[in-house]
C-alpha cells in the first residue's frame, strides 16, 4: 500500500496536481492501440466538471498537501464542510 500511494504520488505531481483526488478526467490519456491516445474524458464522455472536487476543495487539498510533513500536520485534524448545493437545487 505504501508504494502504491508513493507512486500515486508521483504520478500527480507529473500531471502538475498536488494530490492524486485533484487528477481529472483530461489528465489522464488512454492508448489507443499502439500508437495513439485519447483523454480519458473523451474516451467515456466525460463533461467539464465531472469527476473532479469543487474549487474550494481541490484549494483545500493543495493546501493540506502544501502544509503536509510540517509541525502541525503531525496532528489529528478534521476538515469538515458545509453541505454543498446540488445542481438542482442552484438552478
Amino acid at each position: 500500500m505504501q508504494t502504491l500511494r508513493r507512486d500515486l504520488l508521483k504520478v500527480s505531481e507529473a500531471a502538475g496536481v498536488a494530490h492524486p483526488g485533484l487528477l481529472g478526467p483530461r489528465d489522464v490519456e488512454i492508448i489507443d492501440g499502439t500508437r495513439g491516445h485519447k483523454p480519458l474524458a473523451e474516451v467515456y464522455g466525460y463533461q467539464d466538471g465531472w469527476g473532479v472536487p469543487n474549487q474550494q476543495i481541490a484549494d483545500e487539498i493543495s493546501h493540506l498537501m502544501e502544509h503536509f510533513g510540517e509541525d502541525d500536520a503531525s496532528e489529528d485534524h478534521v476538515v469538515q464542510h458545509e453541505e454543498l448545493e446540488s445542481d438542482e437545487q442552484s438552478a
